[in-house]
């Protein structure tokens, strides 16, 4: 017999006056499963590489979001300005995601670059690209 998971919200018993999330519950159906807690917090951004602030990022460098803990890929949004050619790489295994451009980036640019999770404020970082690969700088001396 094939294995199924289900996936149940609880509500929280007891009223606060902090909102405070729901746990989520997993658990398959096979008769010896004991339903496990795997989030008991909203997804949020615990890093973003480059960092923010970075000069001379490489124009076809991946961008790495990690999460603080597993996450479904319709739970948040990811958006540039100015607006870049991107695919995302889901490595829920590590709660990471790789944004890997389709595109290289345009040269020495200010890019802002923002996750939206919906239950917590979103994570924006600026960087700054390098220059044009290939490009040749040339230093006349007299």
């Amino acid at each position: 017999m094939p294995v199924q998971q289900r996936k149940i919200e609880l509500a929280n018993p007891i009223p606060t006056a902090i909102p405070t999330p729901t746990p989520t519950i997993i658990f398959d159906t096979r008769p010896t499963s004991k339903p496990t807690v795997i989030q008991s917090e909203p997804l949020a951004v615990d890093n973003i590489e480059p960092a923010n602030g970075a000069v001379g990022v490489v124009r076809d460098a991946d961008i790495v979001v990690t999460f603080n803990h597993i996450y479904d890929y319709r739970d948040f949004i990811l958006s540039f300005r100015p607006e870049a050619k991107y695919e995302p790489l889901y490595d829920r295994d590590n709660n990471k995601v790789y944004v890997q451009f389709t595109k290289p980036l345009e040269p020495n640019t200010q890019y802002t670059f923002k996750v939206n999770t919906f239950k917590t404020l979103p994570t924006t970082i600026m960087f700054t690209t390098g220059e044009a690969t290939g490009a040749a700088k040339f230093k006349f001396e007299r």
